[in-house]
């Protein structure tokens, strides 16, 4: 059952989906240009993957609010400003390709080709959202279309159309292109954290689409690491590669002076661990011990003296030869997190949700809960806003294997069907569960109040057989509907069916929490 926090974290995500076009309040990073890793994307991002862990979860018999959310933020992802960083950095960098001696000409459309950080991400959400909802809206030709629309610049306006299947397409072309070792994040750079998320978009295509995208690539992508470099290896303490660079033909690893990423193994550890599970356990342990970092009153945090002398060494030799963390964003607090809920390391979890509601400042607002951004890399209370929109959201909600479980075990035509509750008046109403128990009972639903009030609320379900008799019982009143009735009631309660349209209608107080069982 969701919790407050639980819910609040929800409510913000819900909040974020209903800004008004181009009103980013609460989600801007400390870098402008949107290249670094909090950037709009990757909080769309993982805003995504955390209702994908709740619809699956926790409400997999309540999906209307997570559906028109995931829709919003796909919406979102699809603004120019979130991609069009991308016509700049295409043109390459001495950052990733120190060899360069020239910039590239560069190009406008964003999923083409060597951007996996953006088109891997938007490839597993619109997958997660055809997986759950099978509306096929992303099917469409053109229902993933880029818009530029320059003013003073440019050739005048430029479309580049594209569709779930165009875009799946388009980035295993690339990972053919580079023979299996990746798609480029940005020109010349091959990380491995960025590609776990085409891989998984690539699964849930296939379920979908009966496709076999991901099974002709995750053996020779995980051939190609485990060949060339101390990846998939069989030393849980070896140091590992962050990225590797196509020009130079190198990896760069975690403890290399050339690296210049606020990346370990547990950035990709929750991603990672759906399809290599017994290697993510293996290499997690020593991850979380190299920057873990134990409070004195009981919770942890994480080490980030490393960063903060990387931080003030650039501020007085800035080049290309370094990064600024704070352009890229250290959040490895929230990676962790998210990486020991998805293996089951509940001490570890527990005590940094502990040190986040003690120390990252945790604010209510419009009834969602988040942790605002504090610039401060050398405080106790240094956040991103990543970190506070999303990964300590995701990771209060990911149960052990939650990652693992949506890829094995995705939704099928009976799930697709199973009845549900819809129609509820969020926010003045909130599902904790809705969910289908192993008792006999078709639909378990707990409601509470999202507003204080009296009025009468009503909810409705839909799926149910209704040419038999209902019985449901909210908290300890049970309601008999036989087959050739049409309504029923008490003092408090009332269920009617309206059979033309196949749904069964509730009305209810919800003043306080509900537990409502449907048999």
């Amino acid at each position: 059952m969701l919790d407050d926090k639980t819910l609040g974290h929800l409510r913000h995500i819900v909040n974020l989906s209903r800004q008004m076009p181009n009103d980013w309040s609460d989600m801007g990073p400390y870098d402008p240009s949107q290249e670094g890793d909090d950037a709009y994307r990757y909080q769309l991002a993982y805003m995504t993957y955390t209702l994908s862990l709740t619809q699956f979860h926790h409400t997999p018999a309540y999906r209307e609010l997570w559906r028109d959310t995931m829709a919003r933020l796909i919406g979102k992802m699809m603004r120019w400003e979130v991609w069009g960083y991308w016509e700049l950095t295409s043109r390459g960098s001495k950052v990733l390709d120190p060899d360069m001696s020239a910039l590239g000409e560069g190009w406008i459309d964003p999923v083409i080709r060597q951007n996996v950080m953006y088109s891997g991400h938007l490839l597993m959400m619109v997958g997660l959202y055809d997986m759950f909802y099978r509306d096929r809206r992303f099917d469409t030709p053109g229902s993933l279309t880029f818009q530029f629309r320059p003013v003073f610049r440019g050739m005048g306006p430029e479309d580049f159309p594209y569709d779930h299947s165009k875009l799946a397409q388009v980035i295993y072309d690339e990972f053919a292109r580079n023979d299996f070792i990746g798609c480029e994040c940005e020109p010349n750079g091959i990380f491995v954290y960025c590609n776990q998320f085409p891989i998984l978009g690539f699964m849930h295509y296939d379920h979908t689409h009966g496709t076999d995208l991901a099974t002709r690539t995750v053996p020779k992508f995980k051939d190609q690491w485990q060949r060339r470099s101390t990846m998939f290896g069989k030393d849980p303490k070896a140091d590992l590669p962050i990225l590797f660079r196509k020009r130079q033909n190198d990896f760069i690893y975690e403890e290399s002076e050339d690296n210049n990423e606020g990346i370990t193994a547990v950035a990709w550890a929750s991603v990672m661990h759906t399809w290599a599970p017994e290697y993510v356990e293996m290499v997690y342990p020593r991850a979380r011990d190299q920057i873990l970092r134990r409070m004195d009153d009981g919770t942890l945090g994480v080490n980030l003296a490393g960063y903060f002398a990387k931080y003030k060494e650039y501020q007085h030799n800035p080049g290309h030869h370094a990064t600024d963390p704070m352009m890229v964003g250290v959040h490895i607090f929230g990676t962790l997190a998210l990486a020991a809920a998805e293996v089951g390391d509940t001490e570890t979890l527990n005590g940094l949700l502990a040190y986040a509601d003690k120390y990252l400042a945790p604010t209510w607002k419009n009834g969602g809960y988040f942790y605002p951004r504090n610039d401060d890399l050398s405080s106790v209370g240094y956040t991103t806003a990543l970190i506070g929109n999303a990964l300590i959201a995701g990771a209060r909600i990911c149960p052990r294997d939650g990652f693992r479980q949506m890829y094995d075990k995705p939704w099928n035509d009976a799930m697709l069907a199973a009845p549900e509750i819809c129609e509820v008046d969020f926010p003045a109403v909130l599902v904790r569960e809705a969910s289908y128990p192993n008792d006999g009972t078709l639909l378990r639903i707990i409601l509470a109040p999202g507003r204080a009030g009296s009025e009468h609320q009503r909810v409705a379900f839909r799926g149910l057989d209704l040419t038999r008799t209902v019985r449901m019982i909210v908290d300890d009143v049970e309601l008999i509907l036989p087959a050739d009735q049409n309504e029923v009631a008490t003092q408090d309660l009332s269920l009617r069916s309206e059979r033309t349209e196949g749904i069964l209608r509730l009305t209810l107080m919800v003043n306080r929490d509900r537990r409502i069982d449907v048999r």
